[in-house]
């Protein structure tokens, strides 16, 4: 057994005190944080812990005093421990230092989408965030647009982190309606106003719900069509009414026989056409019948009037074949007829007429229905025959007889004491 000892010297080393300060760092979204920290004492240096306490030195964090996180997607807190350089003691304990990862502000504009020509739309981010830049230079949260193309956004959040989104925006053509130019038609007629096109919706300003609408009434129709993508077409047209014209010939009315009457229209129109295939504005006629016209004016429209025309009979006058009379005879002429009126060539005013002498003598007769006639007759006069008898005025015995000879004649009659 040893009889000598050796010394052996125990060397207690005092802790490094901690007295870091806690640089933390903060980033937007998943990626590396840089940590650090400051107030590290001379002859100490850092090592980097993900606990509290325990477990291993971190891959590149061992004596610095910066450290680069791995790949985080969460905030996560790590550890700073301060180790002497010489004796290696470390201190009792450990500072948090904090890596923080600030989610990205999610911006959603919606699906790309189409509108119509006549529409604008407004594309906006729902968040408050602290600054907006959209792709046209907008600082707005929102812009109304009604152009084709594509329209982005990029906003910041408070802790810097930009997020952004992009949309497509598409034009539809708008329907194109025409019903034409204004115009007008006649009162008597109809007119279509059609949309050449077939869509699925119509709404006319009748309430009409067709591709197409008759009218005949003055006045301004509208129509508003929507086709597949919901685009609206509207097109207007005003309708005028033309009144017809008025052909106003006589009233009905009656000629006598022989005489004619001229028939027409007074007003002037483009053409004429009358049932009895004249074209003129007025006709001469003297027949019964239903006379027609039908005319037609500037504006195209077209009106017909008739007349009747019927026919009276002229009283009937005779007054027979020119005659001869003895001069010293009287001649009655007689007209006949229930006439309303007599004229005679001699100023008379009655049926009848005792002629005066040789004479062309005429009557004129007017009827009940006003129409008159004319008859003339040639009445020559002759001296009666001078006829002496052939003995002179005598007597005769009873029983005797004698001979009277009146002379040569066309026609005798004798007479007797005055009688016949």
């Amino acid at each position: 057994m040893s009889s000598s000892r050796i010394p052996v010297v125990a060397t207690i080393n005092p802790l490094p005190a901690n007295n870091l300060v806690a640089v933390n760092a903060a980033r937007c979204s998943t990626g590396t944080v840089n940590l650090s920290v400051t107030g590290v004492a001379g002859g100490t240096t850092v090592d980097w812990y993900a606990d509290a306490t325990g477990g291993a030195v971190l891959t590149g964090g061992s004596g610095t005093s910066s450290f680069t996180t791995p790949s985080i997607a969460a905030t996560t807190i790590y550890y700073a421990e301060v180790r002497n350089s010489t004796s290696g003691c470390i201190s009792l304990s450990r500072i948090p230092v904090t890596a923080t990862v600030d989610s990205l502000p999610i911006i959603n504009l919606g699906n790309d989408t189409v509108i119509c020509a006549d529409l604008s739309i407004t594309f906006g981010v729902t968040n408050t965030y602290s600054n907006y830049l959209w792709n046209n230079n907008a600082t707005t949260n929102s812009i109304n647009v009604n152009t084709a193309g594509q329209y982005s956004v990029r906003v910041t959040d408070g802790n810097g982190c930009i997020g952004r989104d992009t949309i497509n925006l598409a034009i539809d053509s708008l329907p194109i309606i025409n019903l034409g130019n204004d115009t007008s038609i006649c009162i008597d007629r109809n007119i279509v106003f059609r949309v050449a096109n077939v869509y699925p919706d119509y709404l006319w300003s009748n309430n009409a719900t067709v591709d197409s609408i008759l009218v005949n009434t003055a006045g301004q129709y509208s129509v508003r069509v929507t086709d597949g993508n919901g685009c609206i077409g509207r097109d207007t047209i005003n309708l005028g009414i033309y009144q017809l014209p008025t052909p106003r010939l006589l009233n009905d009315t009656n000629i006598c026989r022989g005489d004619s009457v001229q028939i027409g229209v007074q007003n002037f129109y483009v053409s004429y056409n009358w049932r009895t295939g004249q074209t003129t504005d007025s006709i001469f006629i003297n027949a019964a019948a239903t006379y027609l016209v039908t005319v037609v004016d500037t504006n195209g429209c077209v009106a017909s009037d008739s007349v009747a025309i019927g026919i009276l009979e002229l009283p009937v006058v005779t007054l027979g074949n020119d005659t001869s009379i003895c001069i010293e005879s009287d001649y009655v002429l007689n007209a006949g007829n229930q006439g309303v009126d007599y004229l005679w060539s001699t100023n008379a005013t009655g049926a009848t007429i005792s002629t005066t002498g040789a004479n062309t003598y005429w009557v004129r007769v007017l009827n009940a229905d006003g129409c008159t006639t004319r008859d003339t007759i040639v009445v020559d006069n002759h001296p009666s025959p001078a006829m002496t008898l052939n003995i002179p005025d005598t007597n005769i015995c009873l029983l005797d007889t004698i001979v009277l000879d009146g002379g040569v004649w066309t026609e005798y009659q004798w007479n007797y004491n005055n009688s016949l």
